[in-house]
């Protein structure tokens, strides 16, 4: 039971990154023309299916190492992660439940967006990095 969790983890693990790397994608190249680019065709569907059993297969050596890796009681990681996770998730919903920027947005407030998510989750991984440095034997 316990290794079929482990792949449909895997599975839904693997067509959310990929729904997000797509996502990227098209939010570039559709500033980058100007135009409005949409996903079509019958490889949007098999695609994500495919990264999918891709990333079930991985799972299955992959994830328990990373389970064990975050349940280390003396590893900061996991905290960092968890704040990483629950500060992206607060911007995202301020931004849906009070919409500040109204039903369409500027390259200059996606910007903004980006810079809000990022710059607190950059700034404290680069704080961890130097006090790491600053005392090596610290945990």
């Amino acid at each position: 039971m316990q290794k079929w969790i482990t792949r449909i983890v895997g599975f839904v693990a693997a067509v959310a990154l990929f729904g997000l790397i797509s996502f990227i994608v098209f939010a570039v190249l559709s500033d980058l023309f100007g135009s409005r680019m949409i996903p079509r065709g019958i490889g949007w569907i098999i695609a994500p299916i495919m990264f999918g059993v891709v990333g079930a297969r991985y799972a299955e050596t992959a994830l328990p190492n990373w389970i064990v890796w975050l349940k280390e009681p003396h590893g900061p990681v996991k905290y960092y992660v968890g704040g990483a996770l629950l500060w992206v998730v607060a911007v995202c919903c301020y931004l849906f439940i009070f919409d500040p920027f109204g039903s369409y947005w500027t390259s200059a407030e996606w910007a903004f967006v980006w810079k809000l998510m990022l710059t607190p989750i950059a700034f404290a991984a680069l704080c961890g990095l130097v006090l790491r440095w600053l005392r090596p034997n610290a945990g």
